[in-house]
């Protein structure tokens, strides 16, 4: 079972990348006001949590 994927400590990093979905939910507004934000929600979390594993 891969832990950074599901399960509780999934759902912790997650929560961990908030600040950044913030971060770029207020730039993709801003600068790229036809982009949808869902997309890059999505890349997001799987970008954090492939970085974390790749530190680990």
């Amino acid at each position: 079972m891969d832990v950074l994927t599901i399960g509780p400590i999934s759902k912790i990093l997650r929560k961990n990348a908030d600040f950044l979905k913030l971060e770029l939910r207020a730039y993709i507004e801003k600068a790229h006001p036809s982009e949808n934000y869902a997309d890059w929600e999505d890349f997001l979390d799987n970008l954090w949590i492939q970085t974390f594993s790749r530190l680990c």
